[in-house]
């Protein structure tokens, strides 16, 4: 049995065959403690039919035994190709829940081995990107990716 310490905010990470989650508790707007678990390799294409592998993902847990997770939704889309058809992001792999942070109702989760394409598309790198999360409004932030 583990106690975890009276605390605002915590992160706990747990790796366990391959399988990595971070942890962060939240209180939302109907005073419920919930905690946000990252689950870096889940595999939801099985939910939404993708060609994305191991997109990743972000649950809502109730703190208490009863209830079930459910996915956050941030961003279900498949790869992005230019106008040419040509593949410009690697969403499989990347990690997608590995970071994940809150404060009130923003939720920031991040995919730091997130691909871009690069240099006419010889090349691709692992430039990350974030979801910024309040109620329905989700914002992409990847500030080291190149433009189209």
């Amino acid at each position: 049995k583990v106690t975890l310490p009276r605390m605002n905010n915590f992160i706990v990470y747990i790796t366990n065959n391959n399988f990595h989650h971070a942890l962060k508790h939240i209180l939302p707007c109907d005073f419920r403690l919930n905690i946000l678990v990252g689950a870096p390799r889940a595999n939801t294409s099985d939910q939404t039919p993708s060609t994305v592998t191991e997109r990743g993902a972000v649950f809502s847990c109730p703190w208490h035994k009863s209830g079930s997770c459910t996915q956050i939704e941030f961003d279900s889309t498949d790869d992005r190709k230019n106008s040419n058809g040509q593949q410009m992001e690697f969403k499989s792999n990347q990690w997608f829940g590995a970071t994940v942070r809150s404060t009130g109702d923003h939720i920031l989760a991040c995919a730091p081995l997130y691909q871009w394409s690069t240099y006419g598309f010889s090349e691709r790198e692992p430039v990350g990107t974030c979801f910024l999360k309040k109620g329905n409004n989700i914002v992409e932030y990847s500030p080291c990716r190149s433009s189209m």
